[in-house]
């Protein structure tokens, strides 16, 4: 009964039934995030980490990266190229950010626990307790922490009491910088 007409804005369309209801945008040619991943798990050197990808409806990529023995720009830059050479600019047209994460941002991922290890980082909790502490060692479901100020004993000798967190226990944690 009624004709279904497309209508296309730039690199978005959308359908309309032309039965009084909202249209609904369908995306053209989006770059899957996990396309993106596969790229860059394959040009990542050894040492290097991938913390983030994200991949907008207008394909704008952001790509977040690390490495144990820290990044320089030119690192970025190859990154960036390689990804650039492996995307078709006439199949799908995308805007392309590289870095690495920035130290007020919260660890997204285990090794950026690991690098952080001896560090003081502030943690916190899904039940919003607050622990400001040094990070000690990095488990595959757990880390240990250890308070910044070491208790003396009666005879002044350190004592430092490890604290276990579950990973599913803590809602953030960032570097102490």
């Amino acid at each position: 009964m009624f004709e279904k007409k497309y209508y296309f804005c730039g690199d978005f369309g959308y359908e309309y039934s032309g039965d009084g209801m909202s249209p609904v945008f369908i995306s053209k040619n989006m770059i899957e995030v996990e396309k993106i991943k596969d790229l860059c798990l394959k040009a990542l050197k050894n040492r290097e980490f991938l913390v983030d990808v994200k991949v907008s409806r207008n394909n704008e990529i952001i790509i977040c990266f690390d490495s144990f023995d820290g990044l320089k720009i030119e690192r970025c830059e190859e990154l960036s190229k390689y990804i650039e050479e492996n995307l078709d600019r006439e199949q799908e047209d995308f805007s392309l950010e590289v870095g690495s994460p920035g130290l007020s941002v919260a660890f997204k991922v285990i090794e950026q626990y690991q690098k952080n290890t001896g560090k003081q980082v502030d943690i916190v909790k899904k039940d919003g307790t607050k622990n400001r502490v040094v990070l000690n060692e990095v488990h595959e479901n757990y880390i240990l922490v250890s308070p910044i100020k070491v208790k003396k004993s009666k005879d002044n000798k350190e004592n430092i009491e490890m604290l276990k967190i579950e990973f599913n226990e803590i809602k953030s944690t960032k570097l102490v910088f």
